[in-house]
């Protein structure tokens, strides 16, 4: 299939039989993730890895990936669990879903309101 300057699209392109191939579409865009640019990330304040896994986080997704960094998420990732056992979050209600994603933008820097987090800061150890 041609695309409007008349050239050949790689995305549009027919294999045998008439049809898309659906897996030269898929490495097309799959190329297409392994060439993203850096993110300057609010949390560390420097350039780094953009996050290429899917977060499960609706709305809130877009700009956790377009502001944090990799290695920032996998900071996280570690002190999300901390905060579920340190403040003995019920994930079932939705009170303790709020908390940890309000603990969640407070950690990455993201906005919000500032979280209270007394109860990590005395029980923090960082990894050796």
């Amino acid at each position: 299939m041609k695309s409007d300057n008349g050239q050949s699209d790689p995305l549009f392109s027919l294999h045998e039989g008439g049809c898309y191939n659906p897996l030269r579409l898929a490495s097309f865009y799959e190329e297409d993730l392994f060439t993203m640019a850096e993110v300057q990330c609010v949390t560390c304040g420097q350039a780094g890895e953009p996050i290429t896994d899917t977060l499960f986080m609706g709305k809130l997704e877009a700009e956790i990936k377009s502001k944090v960094c990799k290695p920032c998420w996998k900071k996280w990732e570690s002190m999300r669990v901390m905060v579920i056992n340190e403040y003995q979050v019920n994930l079932g209600d939705e009170s303790g879903r709020e908390l940890v994603k309000k603990q969640m933008k407070a950690f990455l820097k993201i906005g919000g309101e500032p979280a209270d987090t007394s109860k990590l800061d005395q029980n923090y150890r960082p990894q050796a």
